[in-house]
C-alpha cells in the first residue's frame, strides 16, 4: 500500500485551489463576454452601435474613423 507523505497532500490541496479559483475567475469572464456580446446585440437591432475596435489589431493599422475616445 503506497502512503502519501504530507508534502503530497499539500501540494493536491494547492493544486484543488489552483484548479478551483481558475474555474471560477474562467467562469466570471465567460458570462462577462456574453453579456457584452448581448448588450451589442441589442444595440444593433436599436441602431445605436459604433464601430467597434479590435484591440488585438496594431494601432497603425486600424482606420480613424474606428477610434473611440
Amino acid at each position: 500500500m503506497i502512503t502519501p507523505t504530507r508534502q503530497d497532500i499539500l501540494n493536491l490541496g494547492a493544486i484543488v485551489l489552483l484548479r478551483t479559483l481558475l474555474n471560477y475567475f474562467l467562469e466570471r469572464e465567460i458570462q462577462q463576454g456574453e453579456q457584452n456580446r448581448q448588450s451589442y446585440a441589442e444595440q444593433i437591432q436599436r441602431g445605436n452601435h459604433h464601430e467597434r475596435v479590435d484591440a488585438s489589431q496594431p494601432f497603425a493599422s486600424r482606420s480613424p474613423e474606428s477610434e473611440q475616445f
